[in-house]
């Protein structure tokens, strides 16, 4: 019996010293192998060295996607009007964006999301997106259609180191070196605008920025937007 016993036990020995020692031929091959779920195959998982990624578009912001390199840096970037998500942008309804006729009787800016902001009356009709201008052959018959016609061409005469609110659809009059100058809001956004004088329009101005025109400097000070229809679309502005 004992004999027996001595038997069995050097049996195990043997047995579990030979599973030793394929493990130990296998880590030393450097291959780590792991069964697939889907078919019980061997795969080989990729490993990516430091300081390099695997390229695929990504969301950088809820807004924005972009595309990473394989040295991990962010590439062509992309606005998501919808938003951004799994490095997709969301799928919807998108405009042109730019000042358009909303109606016969309206101009407006469309954003890409096909919202409406800066609109105002054309009292003559609109056309191609601007305000067509008065009739050459046209009186006033009335002194109530002179009243109207003043208000919505309202002009404040600004002067040198004054802080003044320009309204969207507003006119200002600037008198600078003898000569008057006609200062209005072309278009306006949440935290920026673009400034319209004698015709001649700004690049995009932050609050502080400054615009300049033949030697006359406007800067703006704030800018108050609201987006919902009615809400103020306005700028603080001083002449300096």
């Amino acid at each position: 019996m004992k004999k027996i016993f001595v038997f069995i036990t050097l049996i195990v020995f043997i047995f579990l010293v030979s599973c030793t020692t394929q493990q130990h031929q296998t880590a030393e091959n450097g291959t780590l192998e792991i069964p697939s779920v889907a078919n019980d195959t061997i795969v080989k998982q990729p490993e990516l060295p430091a300081g390099k990624c695997q390229p695929h578009w990504g969301c950088i912001s809820s807004s924005t996607k972009s595309y990473q390199q394989e040295d991990c840096s962010w590439t062509d970037r992309k606005e998501c009007p919808l938003g951004c998500f799994n490095g997709t942008c969301r799928a919807g309804n998108t405009c042109d964006p730019g000042f358009k006729c909303k109606d016969k009787n309206t101009r407006g800016y469309q954003t890409e999301v096909c919202y409406w902001n800066n609109e105002e009356k054309c009292q003559w009709g609109c056309s191609d997106g601007e305000c067509n201008p008065q009739p050459e052959n046209y009186t006033v018959n009335d002194t109530g259609d002179a009243n109207n016609a003043t208000n919505e061409q309202q002009q404040n005469v600004s002067r040198h180191g004054d802080v003044h609110l320009l309204k969207q659809g507003m006119v200002d009059t600037i008198n600078y070196n003898g000569e008057d100058h006609k200062l209005s809001i072309y278009i306006i956004e949440e935290s920026r605008v673009k400034l319209e004088v004698d015709q001649q329009k700004s690049d995009w101005l932050m609050e502080g920025s400054i615009f300049s025109k033949g030697g006359l400097n406007i800067r703006v000070n704030s800018i108050l937007y609201q987006p919902y229809y009615g809400g103020t679309q306005a700028v603080e502005y001083s002449v300096i």
